[in-house]
């Protein structure tokens, strides 16, 4: 899941930041866009636990997200697991 995924919030920047506040019972950062030429009023409410956008609401219609917990299990990407190890290396020499 990336940027991407949400299209919808690509409006979001630290200049619409509004504070924080309950978005259908969940501690959520608020952004709030006003209303131009090109768009609708819109504000969005991201999951402070999660990071993950719990709700829009604009002039014209509200949207809610949510998601599914993950069945399968997390893996750590295999570039990322090797830097890691060779990190943890530098810090812990094996004994020759």
């Amino acid at each position: 899941m990336g940027v991407d995924d949400f299209y919808d919030l690509d409006w979001i920047n630290t200049a619409e930041y509004k504070g924080h506040q309950k978005y259908q019972e969940v501690d959520c950062y608020v952004y709030h866009s006003n209303a131009t030429a090109n768009s609708v009023e819109q504000t969005a409410y991201i999951n402070v636990k999660t990071g993950l956008p719990q709700g829009i609401d604009t002039t014209d219609a509200t949207l809610t997200y949510s998601f599914r917990p993950s069945t399968d299990p997390l893996e750590v990407p295999k570039d990322v697991d090797q830097r890691v190890r060779g990190f943890l290396e530098l810090l812990h020499p094996k004994a020759a």
